[in-house]
């Protein structure tokens, strides 16, 4: 109601051809999933009917193997639709030997899970609504959305976490199933 015109946007493109943000090279990869029964709810998709969708053991190996075949040994979040898509997605990296943690609001272990990702000692961290603003760690270099959201605010909050300077960081990975 008070701010009725936009008097000035700088986008991601902008912000990349300045020489603020690392070059965003993006891949989709098709997973077959079918969201059209998902409903909207507070602006985005509906989380619980989201992560019904989106948490299989298929979809999470085409995830694991997608993120090997682009991204491996990059420092990256993931993006799940809720805590049991971040454990079981967690659960597949582990298997194939990739350190990894699952995270979420409340996650008793929280503190300990994000100082090992920002040291390097977890590779992968897959988050539950937990990473989407705020948290700032340049180093990361890969994004994993593998929960699909309806928000381009959100979406560009979650690819912006991996678009930060850094020392030796040319670019990073955007990876959307």
């Amino acid at each position: 109601e008070i701010y009725k015109k936009l008097s000035d946007t700088y986008s991601l493109r902008s912000a990349i051809e300045d020489g603020w943000l690392v070059k965003i090279r993006g891949y989709r990869v098709f997973t077959g999933t079918d969201i059209s029964g998902v409903s909207i709810s507070g602006g985005d998709l509906n989380k619980v009917e989201l992560e019904a969708a989106v948490d299989s053991p298929e979809r999470n190996k085409r995830t694991l193997d997608s993120w090997m075949k682009l991204c491996e040994n990059r420092k990256t979040v993931v993006y799940s639709a809720g805590i049991d898509h971040a454990c079981h997605l967690a659960d597949e990296f582990r298997e194939a030997g990739i350190d990894a943690e699952a995270i979420w609001g409340d996650d008793p272990l929280r503190k300990e899970k994000l100082a090992n990702h920002r040291a390097g000692t977890t590779l992968v961290l897959v988050n539950a609504q937990l990473l989407i603003e705020g948290y700032d760690d340049p180093s990361i270099s890969c994004i994993v959305i593998a929960a699909p959201t309806g928000s381009s605010v959100k979406f560009t909050q979650m690819c912006g976490r991996a678009t930060r300077l850094y020392p030796g960081k040319d670019d990073c990975m955007i990876l959307t199933m």
